[in-house]
């Protein structure tokens, strides 16, 4: 499909060529704050003079501040537009990243990751929206693989590039820096693009925020709760995922031992393997309807979880499936807690 034609199925005039180009590289910019910064956790801990752990909870502060930003932003921008929320979120994204970057206590770091969060919320929570405003319905879902596809590049590149400039010598600062780079380049690539909500009625009532959710969670398809069931589906499903990148440190560069400029190639391989699946699904939508696409999904999902969930009950959680990992002090607890020993294993460092 060629932009021009493309552009001539949009319902929103003046749309620029690179529309969903840009969509897809501001919704990167959640996965970009959360995952640009994984392998340099450790250093952050050491300079700050904290544990690993309080570093942990600035990715649960972020996420936190990120679903306030997205509760809030949403109704507002049904209200007042796309344009105003997105560049505002923006912004405050921006000055926050700079403010980490200069940052010398953990306290400071937690405060300023819940408000860098809430820009993010803000500047995020408008794209799929301007999608569904610029294009019939059935359009919209034809290109909405599209933008994951080149928004699942991001999670896939951001340990690359956080391990990248560890490796120059530039410290985690830097990694913030990089942040607020991104997002004043996003917020250039913002200025042409048109108002979406062309249907908003322009003026700001906090008000209605409550009803507006409400409208959303009571609505009915062929007398089912079906956005209510699709929201606490989805939730589940990001749960899962956040719960692994949230650990995604401690598993990979503590448990397994791996080295930090190796744990961009673990930690990407989880992303090729949802970047393939997402190709498929460019694939199977215009075959097979959405719905039944969603809940084929869902019990793959469901049956590799319990596949692991046993994994981890009764056998001896391994990389590969295959290689063993050591860490003696968490495996002292697991037995204790679980009523029989593991074996003493070797690490597999690289």
């Amino acid at each position: 499909m060629t932009p021009q034609t493309a552009h001539s199925e949009a319902r929103v005039a003046g749309l620029p060529r690179h529309f969903l180009l840009f969509v897809a590289a501001m919704v990167a910019i959640a996965p970009l704050a959360i995952d640009t910064y994984l392998p340099a956790m450790p250093a952050m801990a050491v300079s700050l003079g904290t544990d690993l752990v309080m570093v942990n909870a600035t990715l649960s502060t972020y996420l936190l501040g990120f679903a306030a930003g997205q509760l809030l932003g949403g109704p507002i921008s049904d209200q007042i537009g796309r344009r105003p929320v997105g560049l505002s979120g923006l912004v405050l994204f921006t000055a926050s990243s700079v403010a980490i970057a200069i940052t010398d206590s953990i306290q400071g770091v937690l405060v300023l990751r819940a408000v860098q969060a809430l820009g993010g919320g803000f500047a995020t929570v408008i794209c799929m929206a301007m999608v569904r405003d610029a294009y019939p319905p059935l359009e919209a879902a034809r290109r909405f693989p599209t933008v994951m596809l080149v928004m699942l590049s991001a999670p896939l590149l951001a340990p690359v590039i956080g391990s990248l400039l560890l490796e120059l010598g530039l410290g985690w600062h830097s990694i913030f820096l990089f942040l607020a780079l991104y997002a004043v380049l996003i917020f250039l690539a913002f200025l042409p693009v048109p108002e979406t909500a062309t249907s908003a009625p322009g003026k700001l009532a906090l008000r209605d925020i409550l009803p507006q959710y409400w409208s959303v969670l009571s609505r009915r398809v062929d007398g089912k709760l079906v956005p209510l069931r699709y929201i606490f589906t989805q939730g589940l499903l990001f749960s899962g995922t956040f719960v692994f990148i949230t650990n995604a440190p401690f598993i990979y560069l503590t448990y397994y031992g791996v080295h930090e400029r190796w744990f961009s190639i673990y930690f990407g391989a989880n992303i090729i393997v949802m970047m393939i699946f997402t190709l498929i699904t460019t694939r199977l939508i215009k075959r097979f309807a959405p719905d039944r696409l969603f809940l084929v999904a869902r019990c793959i999902q469901l049956t590799a979880l319990i596949a692991l969930c046993l994994q981890v009950t009764f056998g001896e959680p391994s990389l590969w499936g295959s290689t063993e990992a050591s860490c003696p002090s968490f495996k002292k607890m697991l037995a204790s807690k679980s009523g029989f020993s593991r074996k003493k294993i070797a690490s597999p460092r690289l």
